[in-house]
Order: structure tokens, then sequence, then C-alpha cells
């Protein structure tokens, strides 16, 4: 069968679709957000005749999306690996019941447990279609912070999220995070599949011009360590890969202003980044994972 051949098909729920390149026998579970999966993917883990991968992109929700996901869908795939892919801000939007105007499931802490809260999940969020997709024009104009206060009043934002400070709020999503990367682990271990994390950088963060909202990926980097290494749970972190580029080889691997009619695709890797992140995945998981030797 040819390599790079990509199979779509539904797995069951609205939204989610899973691309499959059958390469030979392992299959990789391969869960990102927005940022991670990017919106010009063609195919990934093609570099040879490794794995059958099934691709289940979650919308820029967050890990903890990402999480739910895996965990009411994916686990019914028979699979050895799940490769759980996100970025910074993966993290904290699994502090908000809501993400660019739309509703969302939203994950507390009770008692050392995950329960998962609001749902089912509110539609009011669909009476803002219109600010959603033009929220980037509207960035660019003097009206951004009336359209933000607007959107967070009415789109369910958790007004908590707002009033913690940065410590807090890093802290806060790190507790749940830890629970979701060690129910996500009970889960892989009972299906005989093995997790891996993967920290994936963004342009940035590879610049110096993070948002003043994101605590330093090093800061995050070090709570992943801790966790991969707690938990025994390959990590992947591709910042340093990344910051070996120049500035005119990292303009290659992201989607420029512009460049796309798509609502958010400034910064999300173009072919030739999710082809660079591609082989330098598989480079380090066959390092590491003997199985795919």
């Amino acid at each position: 069968m040819d390599p790079t051949r990509i199979q779509q098909r539904k797995i069951g729920f609205a939204g989610l679709v899973a691309i499959n390149i059958v390469i030979s026998g392992l299959l990789l579970i391969i869960v990102e957000g927005l940022a991670s999966y990017g919106l010009l993917v063609r195919d990934v883990m093609t570099t040879n005749s490794l794995a059958e991968r099934r691709h289940t992109g979650q919308g820029g929700y967050g890990v903890d999306q990402a999480y739910l996901w895996y965990k009411r869908d994916a686990t019914k795939i028979e699979h050895q690996f799940q490769l759980l892919a996100f970025i910074t801000d993966d993290f904290y939007r699994v502090l908000s019941d809501s993400f660019g105007g739309y509703g969302k499931p939203v994950l507390n802490l009770e008692s050392g447990t995950l329960v998962v809260k609001s749902v089912p999940v509110p539609r009011r969020s669909f009476y803002f279609t219109w600010i959603t997709e033009n929220g980037e024009n509207l960035n660019s104009l003097r009206t951004v912070e009336f359209v933000n206060r607007v959107l967070r009043k009415f789109s369910g934002v958790l007004p908590d999220s707002f009033e913690l400070t940065q410590s807090q709020r890093d802290q806060e999503a790190q507790r749940i995070l830890q629970k979701i990367f060690e129910d996500l682990n009970r889960l892989n271990e009972q299906h005989s599949s093995k997790l891996v994390l993967v920290y994936l950088p963004t342009i940035l963060e590879l610049r110096g011009k993070s948002p003043q909202k994101w605590s330093a990926p090093e800061e995050w980097a070090e709570f992943l360590e801790q966790e991969s290494s707690s938990l025994k749970i390959p990590l992947i972190n591709l910042f340093s890969e990344f910051r070996s580029l120049r500035d005119n080889e990292l303009e290659h691997l992201f989607i420029p202003k512009g460049q796309l009619h798509y609502p958010g695709a400034e910064g999300h890797f173009t072919d030739t980044g999710n082809a660079f992140v591609s082989r330098l995945i598989h480079n380090k998981l066959t390092s590491r994972l003997p199985q795919l030797k």
C-alpha cells in the first residue's frame, strides 16, 4: 500500500475525523489540539513503514477535551500508542467553559477525582458566531477590549479563572493535568498501549513574544518532566529543535497572517511544519521505544 495514502473516516460523533495512514502492524492514536494538528496537515508519521495512524484532531479546546474524546471514543480502537500533543495554551484552556465563544464541558476536581461540569453544553455560544468568525479582524481594532468583555460575559468563560493570579492559574491547571495524565496512563496500561506526551512550541514563544497570560515554556517543561518521570510516561519536548533553527527557517513552518482565510489560522503549522514535526517525533519515538524499531 502507498505509505502516504490517507483515508478519512468518522468515528461515531460529529466533528471528529480520523485520518488513517496504514503502513504496517502498529497503530498510533494521535490526540491533538488545533495548533498541533495544523490546518494544512496532509500526513504524519510517514517517514518509513511504521504504523497505522488514526488522527483525532481536537479543534483547539485544550487538553481536557482531548482527554474526554479519547476516553469516550478512542479507547474502543485497538492501538499500541497514544500521542497526546499540546501547546502551552492548551493547558490554560482547561480552566474555561468556552473556547472562541463556543461552550464546552469543564473538568473540576472533587475529593481528588475528575468530575465533568457544564454538561450539556449551553447553546448560547451559537449566538456569537459572527464575533467568533471575525475575531481576528476585530483584534486589530480599538473595539477589541469591548468585544472581549462581551464574549466573557455571555459565552460562559469561568469568571474565577480571570480573578486568579498567574501562579494560581498555573497551579489550578496543573492539578487537573496531573489527574488527566494519571487517568490516560491507566487507560493505556489497561489496553496494553503506551501514552506519549508531545510538547509543541508556538511561533510566539520561539520569538519571545508569548502572551502575558502564559507562563514561560521552561516552567511548563519542568512540570511536564516531573509528571513524565513520576508516571513513567515518555515526553517529547520539541522546543530545543525549533530554537536551533534560524528565523527564516521558522517562517516556513508556521502559517503567516493572511495566507488562509480561516479564523485563527495564523501561527499553525504549514505542510512543511507538519513534516518537520513528524520527522522529529518519528526519530525520538524510534530511539526511545524499542517496539517501533
